[in-house]
């Protein structure tokens, strides 16, 4: 998506050959991830040759801006029995890569272990930190510096919302980024 921002000043959205929208860059990107992915994600047929993949994914939780995490349950098929880890890519709706959530990247004591078969696995990321707006999620199943099993990109999508809790939240477009940070007086 950075390629075609960069190359191109407008662009046209096409479904199924009928033009839907013509714009600007930015605007035609934010509007085909909106309707590419959504909270309920089922894997594609090309996935069925994939030792471990996706067959399911979606997020539990529709308010997860006002309690200030995701839940996403997913339903991964094994063939073998493995260690994986599994990896979010949080963008904002014009694919701004803005954090990322992993279990087992960073700590390999937090892989998973799957069995052959089914597996469902729910996973809580905190998003309270997260500016005011739309985000999509991609997911990869990995195992750590050795090989990809899955990769599914912008595959759900979120929005945080104004909270009634707070005073005042971040906001792109005040400049400051799209996420925050603790800080204390020491």
């Amino acid at each position: 998506m950075n390629a075609i921002q960069n190359l191109c000043k407008s662009s046209i959205f096409l479904k199924e050959g009928i033009l839907v929208k013509a714009g600007k860059t930015i605007d035609i990107i934010r509007d085909y991830l909106k309707v590419s992915a959504g909270n309920v994600y089922s894997c594609s047929e090309d996935k069925l040759i994939n030792n471990v993949y996706i067959k399911q994914g979606h997020l539990i939780n529709e308010f997860a801006s006002t309690e200030g995490y995701l839940i996403v349950s997913l339903l991964i098929i094994s063939k073998i029995e493995t260690t994986i880890s599994i990896d979010f890519i949080i963008k904002t709706s014009i694919s701004i890569p803005v954090c990322f959530a992993s279990i087992g990247t960073l700590n390999y004591d937090e892989m998973i272990k799957l069995n052959i078969g089914e597996n469902n696995i729910k996973i809580k990321i905190f998003i309270n930190s997260l500016a005011l707006g739309e985000y999509n999620v991609s997911i990869d199943i990995t195992m750590p510096n050795e090989r990809y099993f899955d990769r599914n990109i912008d595959c759900l999508s979120f929005e945080i919302v104004k909270s009634k809790n707070l005073s005042r939240q971040l906001q792109p477009d005040w400049g400051y980024g799209y996420t925050t940070i603790p800080a204390t007086i020491l």
